[in-house]
């Protein structure tokens, strides 16, 4: 969500003791094995703008977004999700997917992207021409791998409805949740 200045500010954290819902979007089974649906994106992670790359973790209300019709949409909201060292460590199947620079086509990331293993995205040419896929189907492809952390926020961008954005030269997603449909 963001603040009245504009800037995001954390909607929910989630550690060993509590895991709320993420708009409809993370079925949460505690204690036990935990399926993991979260869309998300790494803060440092860049965005294309009408004004220029931008990290997710600077986007604004109202700022204009890059989707893949060409045209610009305008972002509603940022969520920002919080996951603890404890959290983490009891659910490994939270850890993001690193995508290394160029792993996916040329300039494919542009450089290094982090993703939850939810998040979807559209890349040409993966298996018979299929273009979807989640992140986490393509750890122990061409050195993406699951990567290890002790703390970590993802965010979560709202265009209103469906959209296609452009971060760090790959096509992400973005599904409208239950609060975009009204």
């Amino acid at each position: 969500m963001l603040d009245d200045t504009g800037h995001v500010f954390a909607t929910g954290v989630l550690n060993s003791k509590t895991a709320p819902e993420t708009g409809g979007s993370m079925p949460v089974r505690m204690p036990g094995k935990m399926t993991w649906r979260v869309p998300g994106i790494h803060g440092s992670a860049r965005i294309e703008t009408s004004f220029g790359q931008l990290p997710v973790q600077a986007l604004r209300r109202n700022d204009t977004v890059l989707t893949r019709s060409g045209a610009f949409v305008a972002v509603e909201r940022v969520e920002r999700i919080d996951l603890d060292a404890q959290f983490l460590a009891l659910h490994p199947v939270s850890h993001p997917v690193r995508i290394p620079a160029g792993s996916l086509g040329y300039h494919m990331p542009s450089r290094d992207l982090l993703l939850s293993a939810g998040q979807i995205l559209q890349v040409p040419g993966l298996s018979q021409g299929a273009s979807r896929c989640v992140a986490g189907s393509l750890a122990g492809r061409q050195g993406i791998v699951r990567q290890a952390v002790s703390d970590l926020s993802y965010y979560i961008v709202h265009c209103g409805g469906p959209a296609t954005i452009r971060v760090e030269g790959v096509w992400l997603e973005v599904a409208a949740s239950q609060a975009d449909r009204g």
